[in-house]
């Protein structure tokens, strides 16, 4: 028997060591799909621990992947719901899914993997259930297989993590012994983004030794606390959580070292202490069997044991798997090596007797011979003044002895650490004594009773010296002597101060106290059934004094009730009779009530509510459940849109007490949207049953409420106020009083959740349970709107479901209850603030300074006084116009002293420091940035400047040029007020050359804020701001934001508001901003419906514009344009050439839950009237276009296709008048039925609408898909060289043609007349309106037959000037001519010089017909020329972007002549299209007609270039024929072009020989100045001058890339020297070099102008005997020889003398001024 007792003892030990051992508790079988990892895989899956239940593919998921990445899933439905969400990693116990392999303890190690979240955290979540949502990377001791182990003994164990927790991502474990113990402090990584979807993080977990090391991205953490030993190393997730993992890589090290040696000769082993370890020269060795020796890496090993805050001797520990070297290190106290002062104290002058005052003063260190300065505390320094027999020290404050000597003072400050490191500043002490005290004003209040306080607000009280100055007091520099309150009289008061001796006084009288009557204090019940006896309880009675109240005991007094008779309803006296007969009595008022029976209704009304979302249920056990399902209504600060269970009460009448125990069974999605809401609610107005436009009253409520997606969501007491009418005018917003943080659930609201709203006199009462409660002071806000009546009643919004029980109304009859109470008023916080940049490129500053509260200030820049005792008054800024000093700091100190009649917590004075750094870079240059760049650099291309510091420091006219990169942020980008360019010269933000740089805010934060005005943002990404927060929003004005891209930001792509929330002024709101050629996608906010594209809402200003811009896969709409009743009409904004499609879907496929619509334009039925034309919307989930209850929306031209809810809802409010205009609008639906909805006036034949079936104008001309050219779309779009957007055949409309002159009305086909004439052969045809790109285009169609006629007609009159004219006729804005491009190139067979001149209006367009290569355009088309077309067109350039132009014109002191003109021509063949833009060197002639005549030389032609906004100079010449001047335009290239005035001239060529020649060209725009007053005539000038003046005086585009090896890419020159090679003007020398700064010779003018001649299609003559009088021809090169000759022949070029060229002479601007003006007249390329 003791036998067998002795081996079960054994098998027992046994089995009690194995349990001690790390391993995986009994497997249990997982569910199938649960764990997907294949057979042939090293790692296993398990789901195990305090996961909540058994485990579930319902709820946990582990994949690996073909691909071998790893999906994670905990909770992983996008149903789950609060309560439901499975495992975590808390404190006391793990729960999680796990992929892993198992390691031995002695095993070293390295697993890594990038994990991109797709889900993170639950909706409806408690905070502290959210923190225990985790994934990552994690080493255990223990663990379960697919085993469910919660309370009461939750599974835990040993591990270390990295990954997030906490809602954050860092580091963390669980150790100890003999209790495990979460460490996650001092393991944070503070670049990591907030986990989110879409985030990806780089993670690493290393193990070598008994020391880990735990990495994110480039940050690591050493981990040397754990006391077990891990045995499973793998990746988690834990509730609700999904995750994949890529790159996964788990490495053993297998290197077993005998030891350790290290070499710390070159290492720094001496410290400070603070100082941070260097580990720079240290070489570590391993060392193996058989004494091989091999040098570790830095990544081979770990060092721990570093500390640095104490001043003794320490070691660090060098650790490589499971071997250990120490290195001791000594570290020496902390040592102030240097102090100095930022800021003097604002106070420098003292009178004898004042008390030293250092408040101002900042005083920097800088400690252990470092070179960072840091701020001293107060108590890290010390004061002492020399002489010290000047003043006295009393608790180390120093006052000036009323002896003191006047003059200069030395006051030391020491360091409090290192005595003998100080610095010092100087006071002055002046020569003047107190002689006396005036009390200036007297207190406000002179009159008290016995018994009352002294008030001494409103006392001046002034010193006055012997110097004759006067110095008003501060209060804290006097004192009042207490005066005897407990008698009458009149009482004197003594003012003394301690600066002197002197004293001052003035007087007050103090009356008797006598008894004024009696009065309730405290009311009892007031309101009474009948049959209810009045009853006292509670009440308290006052004796009334003059100023002040004395309680009456229980005992003092009798209450008589013989006038109240409980048995008729009605209001009767209580008498409250004191016992003492000097009292006066005094009534209380109750009333009696009959019974009332209250009747409840339920209703829905306001924005976004509907019947199927909006319900009240009454059950017959009188429980009530409202609903607003997901998206149903909606609480703002304006308006809101409600279910509503209520009942009505007399508004003016009543009080009440309603309260309810309220159950949710759904509140709020996670994250929040903010707009929902459910509870208790008063409102002095409701809306109409059913009605869903916007509805706004005053209101008070209590309940669920957060007010925004960023703010707390809990139970809060609100209230709205100011609200005069329905659509919300005159609302002050919503002010909220918390009463419960903790977000109301299910799972908290199941029992102890009641509500109580009570209105009073006062005004309103909110209640949570029976414990804490809030005021509103809001008596009047029930009366406004419906005036007698009030709703009372229970409401839900946008996402809330409640149950109502328990529901108890007490009404009271206001007139009885408690009067109402002034509430007591608070002091403010006096605050003053500085208000301006820190950081400027200009010596020119306006410094702000902004309070709250009214006073003086005083205002010092460096030691002057620049503004004495200026009156600051409360909320209104202070602005002073000052001069910093160039590339330098210059500080200011700005002394403020508050107004004493307000009511403050202080009226001590206030001193505030700020400093301005003034710095330029490149001067002669723009600046450059890089993604790696910092803030040392000079802003070159090769030392780069970072982002930050370059656009703080930015000139007007200055490039910030952004090099390639990803540009990753922890900040915001801020662009602040007052950082502005000009007109004239803006400031620029835009991506180098062939570079595409990406700004990436990493989730972390906002995007860009442009404040400032005049900047010019082009061709950069900015991406992935932080949840809730806009990719880039423009609050300031006049800014260009032009070929950039937004995408996956945390809300909208780009919005156009203010950026400064306080800015009520409507004209300071963001305006004339342009949004151009810009593309918005994936744009998703955390509530999944929030993210447009692109807005201008809310608080944008006027003349904003997007044109150009492509809006996609946004989660909510393309574009937004919401106006708010609380803020009013936003300004009107135009929308141009833009498309919106698939918005509402993500390009993930992610379907948002807001409001899908393509271009929102409008918002609460306010009027204003936006302009959107030649737009595109198809794809979008909602409608394509719709006014969102704006009634004032101008559309023109426009199409939509295939929107899910409709192309085109333009409807006012049921109630309000429409102000629509719609023309040209093509509906075309293929894949839905939903039809157009808008104002039956509005059919025309210009609009073809949807009906639900079919296309149609108002004649019933139906289209179908022949009538476009494409129905299916080619995405991407792509753009053009200029940005355009190319918009290929994809709904290319193909319109029915209608003859104009069709005499029935019917459809006719146009007839053509061919006719000859001395001016050559005539096409005429009646054009055909037809809407091309959207757009109403006068169309003329030239067949084969037609234009081979024209061509026989020309060949049978043998002209010498061969011309085919096609007229236009009647066409006003755009007029296009189609030509058939097979019978073109047949016609060109015989007649190759033929010219066809197009006529439109005013404006005609010759084209030499072999200008262009038909063969070749069809090659890039694709096609052969028999398939293809040519149109010729010509469009007046009209609405903002004339208006752009002329703004334009105006800056640059220009006068427009005439219609801006585009003049366009293009190919197409089988659904592609081409622009044909460049002839080559053919100068292509355009005509306007001008309406009169203008003097030649004040008149000039210029090209537009949309991409720049700039005008410039092309050749023209001027004729007048029928008393109109026609301007004939010269280039080579198509573009928009225009006639302008202009007279300029210079104040240094009064006088000068070439005055004239250089006005003229001034005036031309071919030459400018040095400024805008001078030209410097006699400077000399650079061979690139001279290629840039010819380059413009060509009419030439600069071209991006040159040969030359000395002409950088990033020159101003580039460009030009670029354009004059290609065209042949320029060859360079024979080292590759075009030497741009050398002066130009003569000579090498010569030959440069010579050769434009022939560029230009005039040869010069060279007549080399035309030198022969040129006594130094011998002197010209021989490549310059035949040049000369040639330009003097042509009398461009003249000699110094008639006997000397000097060719090697430098020329000088006016010279070349010259030269060119007879060159542009020799060309006929100006009159």
């Amino acid at each position: 028997m003791r036998k067998q007792n002795r081996w079960i003892a054994l098998i027992m030990a046994v089995c009690l060591v194995a349990a001690m051992l790390p391993r995986a508790a009994q497997a249990a079988d997982p569910p199938a799909g649960l764990i997907n990892i294949p057979s042939t895989s090293a790692w296993k899956g398990s789901v195990f621990g305090d996961i909540g239940g058994s485990p579930s593919t319902a709820n946990f998921g582990i994949t690996e992947n073909s691909d071998k990445s790893v999906t994670l899933t905990s909770a992983k439905g996008p149903n789950t719901v609060a309560g439901s969400a499975k495992g975590k990693i808390s404190s006391s116990s793990e729960g999680l899914a796990y992929y892993y392999q198992q390691v031995n303890a002695n095993d070293n190690y390295e697993l890594s993997a990038t994990v991109r979240v797709d889900t993170f955290t639950l909706p409806g979540d408690s905070a502290g259930n959210k923190k225990q949502s985790s994934f990552g990377i994690m080493l255990r001791s223990n663990m379960l297989e697919n085993v469910s182990q919660g309370s009461p003994n939750a599974f835990t164990g040993e591990y270390i993590a990295v990954g997030a927790i906490d809602q954050k991502v860092q580091g963390f474990y669980k150790s100890g012994s003999p209790t495990l113990t979460q460490v996650k402090t001092g393991y944070e990584f503070g670049k990591a983004a907030v986990p989110d979807a879409g985030v990806s993080y780089a993670l690493s977990i290393k193990k070598t030794g008994n020391v880990y090391s735990v990495k994110v991205g480039d940050q690591t953490h050493v981990i040397d606390k754990i006391t077990g030993s891990m045995a499973y190393v793998g990746l988690y997730v834990a509730r609700y959580t999904a995750v994949t993992f890529t790159d996964v890589t788990f490495t053993k090290d297998t290197r077993a070292p005998l030891s350790l040696k290290v070499d710390a000769t070159s290492m720094k082993k001496e410290y400070y202490v603070s100082d941070s370890l260097d580990l720079t020269g240290l070489k570590v060795t391993a060392v193996y069997d058989g004494n091989v020796e091999k040098e570790l890496s830095t990544s081979d090993y770990m060092v721990t044991g570093f500390n640095n805050t104490q001043a003794e001797p320490s070691s660090i520990t060098v650790n490589f798997n499971g071997k250990t070297a120490s290195i001791p290190l000594t570290f020496q106290p902390l040592v102030v090596t240097g102090i100095d002062i930022q800021y003097p104290p604002a106070k420098t002058d003292y009178y004898p007797g004042e008390v030293f005052d250092p408040q101002g003063l900042t005083v920097l260190g800088q400690y252990n011979y470092g070179s960072r300065w840091v701020e001293l505390a107060s108590n890290q320094y010390a004061f002492s003044i020399i002489p010290e027999a000047d003043v006295t020290v009393t608790n180390a404050t120093y006052t000036f002895k009323p002896t003191a000597t006047a003059g200069v003072k030395t006051v030391t400050v020491s360091s409090t650490v290192t005595s003998s490191t100080y610095t010092a500043l100087q006071v002055t002490v002046k020569q003047a004594q107190m002689t006396g005290l005036e009390v200036r004003e007297g207190p406000r209040k002179t009159n008290y009773f016995v018994g009352d306080k002294f008030v001494q607000d409103g006392i001046a009280v002034y010193a006055k010296y012997d110097d004759h100055t006067e110095v008003k007091l501060l209060k804290s520099e006097y004192a009042v002597a207490l005066a005897d309150m407990s008698s009458a009289g009149t009482k004197s008061l003594q003012v003394s101060t301690g600066k002197g001796s002197a004293t001052a006084s003035f007087t007050i009288t103090v009356l008797p106290q006598e008894i004024m009557g009696s009065r309730v204090t405290k009311y009892p019940r007031t309101t009474y059934a009948i049959g209810e006896d009045f009853d006292g309880t509670g009440m308290v009675v006052s004796v009334v004094y003059s100023s002040k109240l004395g309680e009456l005991a229980d005992t003092e007094y009798t209450v008589d009730t013989n006038a109240f008779d409980k048995t008729v309803p009605g209001v009767y006296d209580i008498a409250i009779i004191p016992n003492n007969a000097a009292i006066p009595q005094t009534l209380l008022k109750v009333t009696v009530v009959a019974d009332t029976t209250y009747a409840w209704k339920s209703i829905r009304f306001g924005q976004s509510t509907s019947n199927a979302n909006n319900k009240v249920t009454v059950n017959e056990d009188g429980l009530v459940r409202l609903e607003a399902l997901e998206g149903g209504g909606k609480v703002t600060g304006d308006h809101d849109g409600i279910t509503f269970y209520y009942t009505e009460l007399d508004a003016r009448k009543d009080n009440f007490e309603l309260s309810a125990d309220i159950r949710v069974e759904a509140y709020a999605k996670e994250p929040q949207d903010g707009q929902e809401s459910f509870g208790i609610m008063a409102r002095d107005a409701i809306g109409t049953q059913g009605d869903s436009t916007v509805f706004a009253s005053n209101i008070a409520a209590i309940g669920g409420y957060s007010g925004g997606t960023t703010l707390p969501n809990g139970t809060q007491l609100f209230v709205r106020t100011g609200v005069t009418t329905p659509d919300g005018a005159g609302s002050k917003g919503i002010q909220s009083s918390m009463l419960s943080s903790v977000r109301p659930a299910a799972s908290n609201t199941a029992t102890n959740y009641k509500l109580t709203l009570s209105k009073t006199n006062n005004g309103f009462t909110g209640r949570l349970n029976n414990g804490t409660s809030a005021d509103m002071y809001v008596p009047d806000i029930m009366t406004v709107q419906d005036g007698d009546n009030m709703y009372v009643g229970f409401y839900t919004a946008r996402l809330a479901t409640i149950v109502v029980s328990n529901m108890e109304l007490k009404v009271t009859s206001a007139d009885t209850d408690t009067p109402m109470q002034v509430p007591v008023p608070q002091p403010v916080v006096p605050d003053v603030n500085f208000v301006g940049l820190t950081r400027t490129s200009v010596t020119a500053y306006t410094l702000g300074l902004m309070s709250n509260v009214n006073g003086k200030v005083t205002i010092k820049q460096g030691p002057n006084i620049i503004e004495q005792d200026a009156v600051m008054e409360a909320g209104k800024l202070v602005s002073l116009n000052s001069t910093v000093t160039a590339n330098t700091y210059t500080n200011f100190t700005a002394t403020f002293v508050p107004d004493d009649t307000q009511y403050l917590t202080t009226y001590n004075k206030i001193v505030r420091n700020h400093t301005v750094d003034m710095k330029t870079y490149v001067d002669n240059g723009d600046i450059y940035v890089s993604s790696t760049a910092t803030s040392s650099g000079n802003g070159t291309v090769d030392s780069p400047l970072d982002l930050d510091t370059a656009i703080d420091y930015v000139r007007a006219g200055q490039k910030i040029i952004l090099q390639d990169g990803r540009y990753v942020r922890t900040a915001k980008l801020d662009i602040k007020k007052g950082n502005d360019g000009r007109a004239d010269a803006m400031k620029y933000l835009i991506a180098a050359p062939g570079a595409k740089p990406i700004i990436d805010f990493d989730k972390r934060s906002e995007g860009v804020v442009l404040s400032g005005n005049y900047w010019h943002v082009q061709g950069i990404d900015f991406t992935r701001s932080a949840a809730n927060t806009k990719g880039f929003t423009v609050g300031g004005s006049n800014n260009i934001v032009e070929g950039s891209r937004f995408y996956d930001n945390g809300d909208t792509g780009l919005q156009i508001s203010r950026t400064d929330v306080t800015e009520t002024n409507k004209s300071l709101w963001p305006s004339n901003n342009l949004i151009l050629n810009c593309e918005s996608f994936d744009n998703v906010d955390p509530s999944n419906n929030n993210a447009d594209g692109f807005a201008a809402k809310l608080t944008s200003g006027t003349g904003n514009i997007f044109r150009g811009d492509i809006a996609h896969n946004n989660i909510d709409d393309g574009w937004d344009l919401y106006t708010k009743a609380g803020t009013g009409a936003i300004g009107a904004v135009l929308i141009e050439d833009s498309i919106a499609y698939n918005n509402g879907t993500l390009t993930n496929n992610r379907v948002g839950d807001g409001d899908k619509n393509g271009f929102k334009l409008g918002g609460e039925g306010i009027r204003v009237n936006h302009i959107i034309r030649n737009s595109l919307a198809f794809g979008n989930g909602a409608y394509g276009f719709t006014n969102n209850s704006n009634p004032g929306v101008i559309a023109e031209n426009n199409i939509g296709f295939n929107n899910a809810k409709g192309n085109l809802y333009f409807q006012p409010y049921a109630d309000k008048p429409s102000y629509f205009s719609i023309n040209g609008f093509v509906s075309y639906q293929k894949d839905y039925a939903s039809r157009d909805s808008y104002p039956a006036e509005l059919k025309s034949d210009t609009n073809f609408m949807f009906n639900g079936t079919v296309s149609a104008n108002k004649s019933g001309l139906a289209l179908s898909n022949a009538n476009f050219v494409s129905l299916t779309p080619s995405l991407p779009y792509q753009r053009d060289g200029a940005g355009n957007i190319i918009r290929g055949s994809f709904l290319q409309f193909i319109a029915h043609q209608e003859s104009m002159n069709t005499a029935s009305g019917g459809s006719a086909a146009p007839t053509a007349a061919v006719t000859s004439d001395d001016g050559g052969v005539h096409i005429s045809i009646n054009p055909v309106n037809q809407t091309v790109n959207g757009k109403i285009v006068a169309v003329v169609t030239v067949d084969g037959s037609t234009l081979g006629k024209a061509f026989e007609a020309l060949q049978s009159k043998a002209s010498n000037k061969p011309k085919i004219t096609i007229d236009v006729k009647g066409s006003e804005g755009a007029a296009t001519v189609q030509l058939d491009a097979n019978a073109l190139s047949l016609g060109l067979k015989n007649t190759p010089d033929a010219l066809l001149s197009m006529k439109s209006s005013e404006f005609t367009y010759d084209l030499p017909a072999k200008s262009f290569d038909l063969a070749e355009i069809a090659d890039v088309l694709g096609t052969d020329v028999s398939h293809m077309k040519l149109n010729i067109s010509i469009e007046k350039v009209t609405g903002p972007s004339a208006e752009l132009i002329n703004t334009k014109a105006k800056q640059a002191g220009l006068t427009l002549l005439s219609d801006v003109v585009d003049f366009t021509i293009t190919a197409e063949a089988d659904g592609k299209t081409v622009t044909v833009n460049d002839f080559g060197k053919t100068y292509v002639s355009r005509t306007i007609t001008l309406v009169k005549t203008v003097d030649s030389d004040q008149l000039t032609a210029v090209m537009f270039n949309p991409e720049t906004g700039e005008m410039s100079f092309v050749p023209a010449v001027v004729t007048t024929a029928n008393g109109k001047a026609e301007v004939t335009i010269k280039r080579q290239g198509n573009s928009m072009y225009t006639v302008v005035q202009s007279s300029k001239t210079f104040e240094d060529v009064q006088g000068h020989w070439a005055k004239k020649e250089i006005e003229l060209l001034a005036s031309k725009l071919v030459i400018q100045g040095t400024s805008d007053t001078t030209f410097g005539p006699n400077n000399p000038i650079t061979r690139a001058e001279f290629a840039a003046l010819l380059v413009r005086s060509l009419g030439l585009k600069e071209e991006g890339a040159t040969r030359f090896t000395d002409v950088p890419m990033s020159s101003w020159f580039a460009g030009t020297v670029g354009a004059s090679a290609k065209a042949g003007l320029i060859e360079g020398f024979e080292d590759g070099s075009f030497r741009p700064n050398e002066r130009i010779t003569r000579e090498q003018m010569a030959v440069m102008i010579t050769r434009a001649m022939a560029f230009a299609g005039k040869s010069a003559v060279a007549d080399l005997k035309q030198l022969d009088k040129f006594s130094d021809s011998n002197a010209l090169g021989v490549w310059s020889k035949e040049a000369v000759a040639g330009a003097v022949h042509a009398g461009i070029i003249y000699g110094v003398t008639e006997t000397e060229f000097v060719p090697a002479a430098p020329a000088t601007r006016a010279e070349a001024a010259v030269m060119l003006k007879r060159f542009l007249q020799g060309v006929q390329f100006i009159n």
